[in-house]
């Protein structure tokens, strides 16, 4: 188990084995049709029946903060405060320059205020306390409005910009309508120790209020997704890095520990264990690029085929944003130019174990920025070619100064293509089997105009449309679907693309099915168990149960699974194939059933099983367990994680006070001499020189009147420049974010040096 204490030291605790009780049953509460924006845009209903975590469904428990026992059960979250200012966050924002990540994030999808603008919510409260609701219209707004909350179950519907009460900081009771927020909080109590439970929070419209529901219409696509298809390493390498053993990693450095933890249990920051195999490091003292190096010189990734970059990394930290991520690659076979070495921009990483998705074609922004039109950095990475020989993740770029060394783990790293096919390909949706879903495939990613490829209908039992792509021409293409109920229809576009190649072998390999649970004569009463294990050598789109030949349910496994990766090790599913799932069965007569267990492959291939089970009075048979965590610690040699053709000057900026800037150096070794610009545009147009000079160990300098920076503005662009032959190109660094308007600037700014770390 992969916990810390104050000095770092790994402590080995008992694991836990954790099971998840769906109900199969609907809100009662909500029948009728009514928007909603989490049902209409993401196709999620704030129910609490899902706690799914690290996927943003409903409220995972990695997106609270200041709460202590989060618990789901019977469709409610319960919670308990810890302090005046728990929050749950419903909607997360992201930073200017960051990549966006995870399923969930404003930006990509803004509230419409002006027409979803009432908020209801049902909850208890063991206390009478405020609530609060908080959102972000930009990166500098932060809005906070309130409302009275009783002791005990009620239920509350407010218009938040009449019937909210607002700091008087925050502005007059119109703010919500003063933009489109991107990012949504709410705090349910301002005090310590309330007891809170929340059966469902919704954000709709006016016409929505007591006389009205929220519509049940749900709907999203499952594959193909942002995670992609065909994995490089385990297609090109024959080994995946799934962090299993001492190969995953080419080289870790700028790390003081590295080690592989195989089946270890990483205890998360709320005390949600995560079983499986694990790569652990500790952050370097006074280095903020921990970096683990997957592949270099020996491999050739085609960059224009793998373009989806996944990884699931743990960030220990209680703040929401704490820390960031980096991704670098360089074509080495062009004469080691600094061309082709690329430094991606920021992933701002929650705290907890997640997972993170980055489209390197339409999302991989560099540091610097490149000029506008100039070739895709990940599919043109250089004049040679686009293919890449190194890959490196940095995990948690932060510097550690403190008395507790700032720790990583992750526990894969994938590389994908796009979903692929030549002649069929399995789309799978999660919408309810009663509802007619129409799917689409489109030329852009839009929800309209596209082709219409085939019918979910109503009452079926699968939710896989097998897409003949036989007469598709080659290219690449965009999935969505519609779903209409009461005349209210909701559209989604799948996250990831397809691309239709009919040079390519169709993949007639069949998914790897293994059903643990139920076996042929196991009884249940309430709960009906589901186990086991699916992987594919591409891809798995879908686990399906059915029982007496109709729906039941879907799976998406996730769960570690020992035997399944000590089989499949080579395979970049291994990581988290496994299930187990406890039903809730009161549904169900008592009497004898068939049960089937339907493994999909997005190539549409199938596997399945078939189970005789019996529901009996008094008849539920013991969950299956499975074996504790023991694997044994292997460490890893510690080198330099940096190819070779340059060494990124680092700078950390901290505002310490009105009119004081501190700048911090490290990563200077190769550095003969270094120029420092800044400019008040991003282009470093007009820039004004603030150093140049030899770097020795201490290096300080000041200027006044910094052109073009007024009181309140607060923003300034850094430039270094390290001149050591051509290894060093210039480096800009956007500070706006660093400067906050309470630290404001004035004309006349003193900027100190602090000591470097050569």
């Amino acid at each position: 188990m992969l916990t810390t204490s104050n000095r770092g030291v790994l402590i080995g605790l008992p694991s836990a084995i954790l099971f998840f009780v769906l109900t199969l049953l609907p809100s009662a509460a909500f029948s009728q049709d009514c928007p909603e924006y989490f049902n209409d845009q993401w196709g999620v209903r704030l129910d609490m029946t899902d706690s799914a975590h690290g996927v943003l469904n409903d409220i995972p428990s990695l997106q609270t903060h200041n709460v202590s026992g989060l618990t789901y059960s019977n469709g409610t979250l319960s919670l308990t405060s810890t302090t005046s200012g728990p929050l749950v966050t419903l909607l997360q924002y992201t930073v200017d320059g960051s990549v966006p990540v995870g399923t969930r994030y404003g930006e990509k999808k803004p509230i419409n205020s002006s027409f979803y603008r009432t908020l209801r919510v049902r909850m208890r409260a063991s206390e009478s306390t405020d609530a609060s609701l908080i959102w972000y219209q930009d990166q500098s707004r932060v809005r906070i409005a309130s409302f009275p909350v009783k002791r005990d179950w009620d239920e509350y519907i407010k218009d938040i910009p009449t019937e909210l009460t607002f700091q008087a900081e925050q502005g007059s009771n119109t703010a919500w309508l003063d933009g489109n927020p991107e990012g949504l909080i709410f705090q349910p109590t301002n005090e310590s120790g309330v007891q809170i439970e929340i059966d469902y929070i919704y954000l709709t419209t006016s016409s929505c209020g007591a006389g009205g529901t929220v519509s049940d219409l749900s709907l999203n696509i499952k594959r193909p997704d942002k995670k992609g298809g065909l994995d490089f390493a385990q297609s090109a390498l024959g080994n995946s890095w799934n962090m299993n053993s001492s190969a995953d990693i080419f080289s870790a450095g700028n790390v003081a520990l590295a080690q592989i933890h195989p089946f270890n249990t990483l205890i998360d920051p709320v005390g949600t264990a995560h079983e499986g195999d694990f790569v652990y490091t500790e952050n370097a003292q006074g280095n903020g690029d921990p970096g683990l190096v997957v592949v270099s010189r020996t491999a050739q990734i085609d960059s224009t085929r793998f373009v989806n970059f996944c990884f699931r990394g743990y960030n220990r930290d209680d703040t929401a944003y704490n820390s960031v991520a980096r991704i670098f690659w360089a074509d080495p076979r062009d004469g080691n130019s600094t061309d082709s070495y690329r430094i991606g921009d920021d992933i701002i990483m929650a705290r907890g174990m997640t997972e993170y998705c980055v489209d390197m074609v339409n999302e991989a922004l560099l540091e610097p920025a490149l000029p506008t039109g100039s070739p895709n950095p990940w599919t043109s990475i250089s004049d040679a070619g686009y293919f890449i020989q190194y890959l490196r993740l940095d995990m948690n770029e932060v510097i550690d100064g403190g008395a507790t060394p700032y720790h990583s783990a992750v526990d894969y790293i994938s590389l994908r293509a796009d979903a692929e096919a030549n002649t069929k390909y399995a789309v799978v949706v999660d919408a309810d089997v009663t509802q007619q879903v129409d799917v689409y495939i489109n030329t852009t990613a839009s929800t309209s105009g596209g082709a219409h490829i085939g019918t979910l209908a109503a009452g079926r039992k699968t939710n896989v449309l097998m897409f003949d792509t036989t007469n598709i021409a080659n290219g690449t293409y965009y999935i969505y679907a519609t779903a209409t109920k009461n005349n209210h229809t909701v559209a989604r576009l799948a996250d990831g693309r397809l691309r239709i190649n009919h040079d390519l072998v169709q993949d007639t390999t069949a998914p790897i099915l293994e059903c643990e649970r139920p076996g042929d004569g196991y009884t249940f009463d309430t709960q009906l168990e589901v186990a086991g294990y699916a992987l594919d050598e591409t891809r798995l789109a879908t686990v399906e149960v059915l029982v007496d030949g109709n729906y039941f349910a879907s799976i998406e496994p996730s769960n570690f699974h020992l035997t399944a990766r000590d089989t499949y090790s080579s395979y970049a599913e291994s990581n988290a194939p496994g299930f187990q799932k406890l039903y809730d069965a009161t549904g169900l007569a008592i009497r004898a059933y068939t049960l089937q267990i339907v493994a999909t492959d997005t190539a549409g291939n199938q596997t399945s099983c078939t189970k005789s089970v019996t529901r009996v009075a008094a008849g539920d048979t013991t969950p299956l367990t499975y074996p504790d965590p023991n694997g044994t610690v292997v460490n890893l040699s510690i080198g330099e994680p940096s190819f070779p053709i340059k060494q990124r000057p680092l700078l950390k900026i901290k505002v310490t006070k009105k009119k004081n800037v501190k700048l911090g150096f490290s990563r200077l070794k190769t550095c003969n001499t270094l120029t420092v610009f800044g400019s008040t545009s991003s282009n470093m147009s007009n820039p004004v020189t603030i150093f140049n000079g030899a770097v020795s160990s201490n290096i300080s300098a000041s200027f006044t009147k910094f052109p073009g920076v007024s009181s309140g503005d607060g923003k300034i662009f850094f430039q270094l420049q390290c001149s050591n032959g051509a290894f060093n190109p210039a480096v800009t660094f956007d500070v706006k974010k660093k400067i906050k308007s309470k630290q404001k600037m004035s004309e006349s700014a003193l900027i100190s040096f602090i000591d470097s770390a050569l």
